[in-house]
């Protein structure tokens, strides 16, 4: 029995060796065929071969009837020889054409950098440096505007008063005098009363039709110059448009859509990657059953969306969220996306590699067999050449642990660490 249990374990290891081998090769293989076929399964490798030989006979084709077409090239490139003197007198001459529309060009750089610099003196010469004081001074323009319009109607009013007024005055004045010529001597002095009280009331209008004249011709120009704050507001308005809509796109709120930051849109395809190295791990730790997936939306419009994970059940069926997960089954999650981060990390640090891997607790949340299938898979990390160290309690784990480093608590408070092998 005791042979029987050694030829047992011995085995056991043999075939846990054997199916981290046949992992390993099955990684490789799908890690080539999704460098050449892209996304594939493993069972569709061999499909994807046969079809890729298919393709390269066809290419084989294409490039028999490019090599037809070369020669095709290469007496067409016999006859232009032949024409090649008139076609290098016909170069110079284009090159002639080129040297002097390159002095035009340089007139026209010297011109536009004028421009450029002319146009620089005018941004600093801007009233505004805000679109914020823009539309403050416009506010206020608006307000002088209305203000003055209104005072422009009472004048005009006030106007058109005193022009009835001076024009009946007039009227006045002419049949008095022809009185006066009709009248008797005794009531002159009357009538020239009256006349000097109307001429001081004709005075009285001429100084107010002068003061709306003045008043008109200030509102006037306060008109033009409120037309070209409204032209400028415009100008500052579709900026500040286009502007707001690339910061929407950026902050990630432009409405009806996916609240996707830009950072975190370069976050989603790391992410990304980094999933389909972890599920590889995650996979041979759950037998084939579970597969993490990036939640594709968000979970309503008034939250951010990109970097929320699902989990997809193959025994089931379905995906749900990863927080509907066991305890033991999120660790597993958690150790196959930190497997994922650190062989991403490897992959496109250009030679960095991570030798050393330490996890801490967790295995105690674990069943035999999910525990057997983690060990597995860290057992498959140090025969590729890497240190891995757990940090546990759990009392199964021992007698799985070659080399151990054991720390124990004494009675004064301090500890003892002793190192087995």
């Amino acid at each position: 029995m005791e042979e029987a249990e050694t030829a047992t374990q011995t085995a056991s290891l043999s075939a846990g060796k054997a199916q981290a081998r046949w992992a390993s090769a099955r990684q490789e293989a799908e890690r080539q065929g999704k460098a050449l076929f892209g996304e594939v399964s493993f069972p569709t490798i061999s499909q994807q071969m046969n079809a890729a030989a298919a393709e390269c006979q066809d290419e084989a084709a294409q490039l028999d009837q490019l090599e037809m077409q070369l020669r095709q090239h290469r007496r067409r490139r016999e006859e232009i020889q032949i024409h090649m003197p008139r076609l290098e007198e016909e170069i110079a001459r284009a090159q002639a054409s080129i040297l002097s529309i390159e002095k035009a060009q340089s007139g026209l750089e010297s011109k536009l950098a004028a421009l450029n610099h002319q146009i620089q003196r005018q941004k600093a010469s801007l009233e505004f440096s805000a679109r914020q004081e823009a539309e403050a001074a416009l506010t206020s323009c608006q307000q002088r505007k209305e203000a003055g319009e209104r005072a422009l109607y009472r004048l005009q009013a006030d106007y058109e008063a005193c022009r009835q007024t001076r024009e009946a005055a007039d009227t006045r004045i002419k049949a008095l005098q022809e009185q006066l010529e009709e009248a008797q001597y005794d009531v002159l002095p009357d009538l020239l009363a009256q006349a000097g009280e109307h001429q001081k009331t004709l005075q009285e209008m001429q100084r107010r039709r002068e003061a709306l004249l003045t008043q008109q011709e200030r509102n006037q120009h306060a008109w033009k110059a409120l037309r070209e704050a409204v032209r400028q507001r415009g100008e500052v308005q579709e900026k500040w448009t286009w502007i707001r809509a690339l910061s929407n796109t950026a902050n990630g709120t432009v409405p009806g859509k996916d609240k996707i930051m830009l950072e975190t849109y370069v976050q989603m395809t790391w992410f990304d990657r980094i999933l389909a190295r972890a599920n590889l791990r995650l996979m041979a730790m759950t037998s084939g059953r579970y597969e993490l997936l990036r939640r594709q939306g968000a979970e309503n419009q008034r939250s951010r969306s990109g970097l929320e994970l699902n989990v997809l059940d193959h025994y089931e069926g379905g995906q749900r969220s990863v927080k509907t997960l066991s305890g033991g089954e999120s660790f597993q999650a958690s150790l196959a996306l930190a497997l994922g981060l650190a062989d991403e990390m490897q992959a496109a640090a250009g030679g960095l590699r991570l030798d050393v891997l330490f996890v801490d607790e967790g295995f105690g949340s674990l069943d035999e067999e999910a525990l057997e299938l983690a060990i597995r898979t860290l057992s498959g990390l140090a025969e590729g050449n890497k240190l891995v160290g757990i940090i546990s309690h759990v009392s199964g784990l021992k007698a799985r642990i070659d080399r151990q480093i054991v720390i124990q608590k004494t009675r004064g408070g301090s500890s003892t660490v002793r190192v087995e092998s």
